[in-house]
This record gives structure tokens, sequence and C-alpha cells, in this order.
């Protein structure tokens, strides 16, 4: 643990520093990034908690178009995929958490070295798991529209 708290000094040749400072930013990004998943997720989780505690009674008949946003059928299928999108949301903030915390030790350890790590199935993974969340985002909007 002491030595998780220990400065590392290493000589500035060429372009040390720079390197060092671009793993930083980089970190800086992925914790961005996750914090920005995790502020979505609590997001779907608290709007689709208000919306389901409301006590409007005559909000249906507000807009006459046959199927409105405020119909039972649409109102359930928001509400029973509303949880799942927000967890997924949650769960993508902190995997991405960690995975730019692992990411950012391990970059300085190779930069150590004087070697650099490249990523490859990792960032496949962040992208598939991100594009299911936009594709289950835009079936829940066919869903409503339709």
């Amino acid at each position: 643990m002491n030595a998780f708290f220990t400065q590392i000094v290493i000589p500035n040749k060429g372009s040390v520093a720079r390197d060092h400072l671009a793993n930083e930013r980089t970190l800086l990004a992925w914790t961005l990034t996750s914090v920005t998943f995790l502020t979505l997720g609590i997001g779907f989780m608290q709007f689709f908690r208000i919306e389901q505690k409301s006590q409007c009674k005559d909000i249906a008949t507000v807009i006459p178009i046959s199927k409105s946003i405020y119909d039972k059928d649409v109102v359930a299928t928001v509400l029973s995929l509303c949880r799942p999108i927000g967890g997924m949301c949650i769960i993508m903030g902190m995997l991405t958490l960690f995975f730019g915390s692992f990411r950012y030790f391990q970059v300085q350890n190779m930069l150590m070295k004087d070697e650099f790590p490249v990523m490859r199935l990792g960032l496949v993974v962040l992208i598939i798991i991100n594009l299911s969340i936009l594709i289950l985002l835009l079936v829940l909007n066919f869903e409503i529209a339709l």
C-alpha cells in the first residue's frame, strides 16, 4: 500500500513527461465518460420514477392523438424499459471507470519500461456495449412512436 502513494521520479528524456501527461489526460477523459454514463443512468431511473408517481388523472386527455405518450400501453412499455436502460448506463459507467483506471496504470507501467501497450479488445467490447445501449434506446423510441 505504501508503494502506491510514493512518487516515482524518472529522468525526462525525449518525450517522457509528455507521454505521462497524455496518459493522465486520458484517465481524466475516461473518468468524464464514466460520470456521463452514471448521470444518464441516474437520470433514466429518476425521470421515470417521477413520471410513475404522477398524481394527474386527466393527463391522458391533454393530447387528442390516438396513441399518445400517456396511453397505458406506452407508459407500461417505457416503465418496463427504463430500469434496464438506467441500470445498463450505471453499470457501463462503473465499467468505464474501472477500465480507464486499469488502462492508466497499465500504460504507466509500460511507459516506465519504454514500451506502449496497444488497446484492441477492450475498445471493441466498449463499442459493442455502447451500441447495444443505443439500439435499446432506439427500440424504446420506436415502441413509443408506433
